[in-house]
């Protein structure tokens, strides 16, 4: 969305991801501040999905257990009190709105960086057949696309309550790899644009 509004070449954006400052500062001379309500517009709320194989025996993880498991510094799920099975990443590729919520929610909060032996899909369906066929897999996308892969409990730390993505937990944005969805425009909107926003919001749209 963005280096499509940098190149002119679209009228407006969506994301899954809030837009970066270095982007509100590259696009603000054309289009305004896009972080202004004008201009940055919520579109629904999506929950990242955590899957791994159905015949892996472990149900819920904790977000440092996540960072461990993505970084490879846990390699075999024994470890975690699975079976004894070498541990296959796979991830959305870098230039993925996913991609970019999950290091940063993830990855980053302790530091970690993500495994150079991690297998990248720029498809979220494709990464979630591939995780199904693998019994030692774990990888994550956007909650619609959990198809045939086991779906796990996520907690903020050891001792907190897992929770499952659902509609509900996503929509009150308790589950903790919950995120929002958007609509970017310029601050001056023509008023077709201004009325597909305006719907998008809507009941009706909704």
């Amino acid at each position: 969305a963005f280096k499509d509004l940098d190149k002119g070449v679209t009228d407006m954006g969506m994301s899954s991801r809030k837009i970066k400052d270095k982007e509100v500062l590259l696009l603000k001379d054309r289009y305004g501040d896009l972080t202004r309500p004008v201009s940055e517009h919520v579109l629904g709320l999506d929950g990242l999905a955590v899957i791994v194989n159905k015949a892996n025996p472990i149900s819920h993880l904790n977000s440092g257990q996540l960072a461990a498991l993505f970084s490879g510094q846990i390699t075999n799920w024994s470890e975690l009190g699975g079976d004894d099975v070498a541990v296959s990443i796979y991830s959305r590729e870098k230039n993925s709105g996913t991609w970019d919520t999950f290091k940063n929610l993830v990855l980053k909060k302790y530091n970690k960086k993500l495994s150079a032996l991690a297998s990248r899909h720029e498809s979220s369906s494709e990464l979630s057949d591939l995780v199904s066929q693998n019994i030692g897999a774990i990888g994550f996308i956007g909650l619609p696309y959990v198809r045939h892969s086991k779906l796990l409990a996520i907690s903020e730390a050891t001792g907190a309550q897992s929770i499952i993505p659902t509609l509900f937990t996503v929509g009150t944005e308790d589950y903790p790899l919950s995120r929002r969805l958007f609509f970017y425009a310029p601050a001056k909107q023509p008023k077709f644009m201004t009325g597909f926003i305006d719907y998008a919001q809507s009941n009706k749209g909704q």
